[in-house]
């Protein structure tokens, strides 16, 4: 097998891995900030709209492997941006919440994932 063919397997297999979503930190996700799945985001709206899957070489042509470990790294990127944000938006929203003598946050006892 030559070296190009191997690459492209090797690309497919490592971008395959994070469709399949074989741990529960990387399922399949979407949101309607990003108008798309975090995969399809990352590949489409990132890696071919802009020049961020276009690594190496840099050369104005974003080459399939290069395209697909892009997404490989950024899925799992826009995954935890995505729970930075909700959990921020949850912590804003305990402070709203919360009445003047009351402690910020929840008590021990209060989940406030729920």
């Amino acid at each position: 097998m030559n070296t190009a063919v191997r690459g492209l397997l090797d690309a497919v297999s490592k971008c395959s891995d994070v469709v399949r979503q074989p741990r529960k930190t990387h399922q399949a996700k979407e949101t309607a900030k990003l108008g798309h799945g975090f995969l399809t985001y990352a590949l489409v709206e990132e890696g071919l709209k802009t020049t961020a899957a276009d690594r190496a070489p840099r050369d104005g042509q974003v080459l399939l492997r290069e395209w697909l470990d892009y997404a490989t790294q950024r899925v799992p990127q826009i995954h935890e941006d995505e729970l930075a944000a909700q959990l921020k938006l949850r912590r804003q929203l305990a402070i709203e919440q919360s009445s003047p003598g009351k402690p910020y946050g929840p008590s021990a006892d209060e989940n406030p994932f729920k």
